[in-house]
């Protein structure tokens, strides 16, 4: 097993020479593919692994299982945020004690499912306690409420009276907005409205949240640039022109996709359902059954995705290994 920080422990994780970071992620998505085939958890999404270490990225590589970890930018530590292929339980608990010996730290291990929980307990994991979270501002960065899984052809056709409110919702929008959902080029230069619509995102959901509308545009840029196994839509207002949306999906396995990122004018209620529905009727179009929409990290945020009628829900924990 390798790992692919060369520094002193996991502060300023950065990968070793023999190995960079989207060839370890490459290896994750293959080692993803071929242990997880019909799997729905968000955590096996290159999106959500590239917006999960933006603060470094470090892995351990063995030939059936690929563990990525990142560094918690506050307090400086260990963060597991990821494991696919077999003897998760064992990789895992095993790269959390590595890290622990380099660090001196405790290390946090993020969404952890059922099925693997008791076994990581079984190996020295346990509950965080006061002050440990992988966010002072917890829950806000921990996903609290379980992840959301949509049926895509469902909401691609919206029949029957399970989802009458969604219609009349998608229906109010789209008659005080016509709105045009496409395919997006992210390296295609001059594209006018994404930073306007960026800050415009951060403004209003740093008011509703309290954090800094420049940190929440560092959450999501890096999934707005061109990337491997990202697919970028937006969506425009067929009058104006004006960028009203842009969402970023990714795959999770043959069976679903992830819905990683939505940056929204606040100027159009409901724009977020709406999106969704598109991705959804996207998705189906790809062949993906379902759409992972993921956790929420309040009630509030939790309640609005559930108006889109998950057909099942993935509740994950996260927990600490420490000495």
């Amino acid at each position: 097993m390798t790992a692919l920080s060369r520094l002193p422990g996991p502060t300023g994780i950065l990968p070793g020479p023999d190995l960079d970071a989207e060839t370890a992620l490459s290896l994750y998505r293959a080692v993803a593919t071929r242990y997880h085939a019909d799997a729905l958890d968000f955590e096996l999404s290159v999106g959500y692994i590239h917006q999960a270490t933006r603060h470094g990225f470090g892995a351990f590589i063995a030939p059936d299982n690929v563990t990525l970890f990142t560094r918690d930018p506050v307090r400086d530590r260990p963060v597991i945020v990821a494991s696919a292929g077999k003897d998760r339980a064992e990789r895992i608990a095993g790269v959390a004690r590595e890290l622990h010996c380099r660090s001196r730290r405790p290390v946090v291990v993020k969404n952890v499912e059922p099925a693997l929980e008791q076994e990581l307990r079984g190996r020295g994991l346990r509950d965080y306690v006061d002050g440990e979270h992988w966010r002072p501002w917890a829950p806000r960065d921990d996903n609290t409420f379980p992840e959301q899984v949509l049926d895509n052809r469902a909401l691609a056709r919206l029949v029957g009276a399970r989802y009458r409110k969604l219609r009349h919702e998608r229906n109010q929008l789209l008659r005080r907005h016509r709105l045009e959902i496409s395919a997006r080029s992210p390296a295609r230069p001059g594209r006018d409205g994404q930073e306007g619509l960026l800050a415009a995102w951060a403004t209003r959901l740093g008011q509703r949240t309290g954090l800094w509308p420049e940190e929440l545009v560092g959450t999501v840029r890096g999934l707005l640039a061109p990337r491997p196994g990202l697919l970028h839509y937006e969506a425009r207002d067929r009058d104006t022109g004006a960028l009203v949306a842009l969402f970023v999906l990714s795959p999770i396995s043959r069976a679903c996709l992830a819905f990683n990122a939505l940056v929204n004018d606040p100027g159009h209620p409901s724009s977020f359902r709406v999106c969704v529905l598109a991705a959804a009727s996207l998705a189906a179009g790809l062949g993906y059954d379902f759409l992972n929409v993921q956790g929420s990290e309040d009630r509030a945020q939790h309640l609005s995705k559930r108006k889109l009628r998950p057909v099942t829900e993935l509740p994950k924990t996260h927990l600490v290994f420490a000495r």
